[in-house]
């Protein structure tokens, strides 16, 4: 490996445990600016990815699954995500299950997962919606 190639692949890695990750577009970068603002593509794309994180975490075989979303609703800090997901269960039938997953923007590259439900089952609910 080249010289070249190797401080790509320190500063790539260094980027990741520093900033978190990245939008998950593809562009290499959060998607957000370093101010407070943030344009709506950028932030649904932000809530997009780490949803699908939050989703394929909760699943028996991530690998098998296929996530897509049929809305994406901002409001405030808040994002709230539905669609389905196709993925294999513990007899390997695959299946179609909704999900709906409700996250709170906290700013740098930090989403709170608040609420997260699939096949109407919850998976996790914040402690706030139970006082």
């Amino acid at each position: 490996m080249q010289a070249g190639c190797v401080i790509l692949v320190i500063c790539v890695i260094l980027g990741v445990m520093i900033g978190g990750g990245g939008c998950g577009c593809g562009c290499g970068g959060s998607g957000r600016s370093g101010s407070s603002s943030t344009s709506n593509y950028s932030s649904k794309t932000e809530a997009k990815y780490y949803a699908k994180d939050y989703i394929l975490a909760s699943l028996k075989s991530p690998s098998t699954a296929d996530v897509s979303f049929t809305t994406v609703t901002e409001s405030g800090n808040n994002y709230y995500l539905k669609g389905y997901v196709d993925a294999q269960n513990s007899f390997g039938a695959k299946l179609r299950d909704k999900f709906y997953v409700h996250l709170e923007y906290t700013g740098g590259y930090n989403y709170k997962l608040k609420n997260l439900q699939i096949g109407g089952e919850v998976v996790y609910k914040d402690d706030v919606y139970n006082k």
